[in-house]
């Protein structure tokens, strides 16, 4: 969340499903696998559309983390964070 909070599950799903996202690209992404854990590091530039607004681009680092259960990769916990302009 841009303000700094965190949130489990239902309430990331509940934000997800109030944003206007259009598109989004990943500009760079690296994963490491040991055993049954995966890390996943990457950038990615997010776009949203409001009605009558010019779009807004949302430019992130992420890292996300995944663990194999009954052999299905699920999502344990992902950070964002605005990236720096260079």
């Amino acid at each position: 969340f841009p303000n700094g909070t965190t949130s489990g599950k239902e309430g990331l799903i509940q934000a997800v499903l109030k944003m206007r996202m259009v598109g989004q690209s990943v500009r760079e992404r690296s994963v490491l696998i040991e055993g049954d854990i995966a890390l996943i590091f990457g950038t990615a530039d997010l776009r949203f559309a409001d009605p009558g607004k010019e779009d807004r681009v949302a430019s992130l680092r992420y890292t996300s983390i995944y663990v194999k259960r009954n052999g299905q990769w699920r999502m344990l916990a992902l950070q964002m964070q605005p990236r720096t302009k260079q």
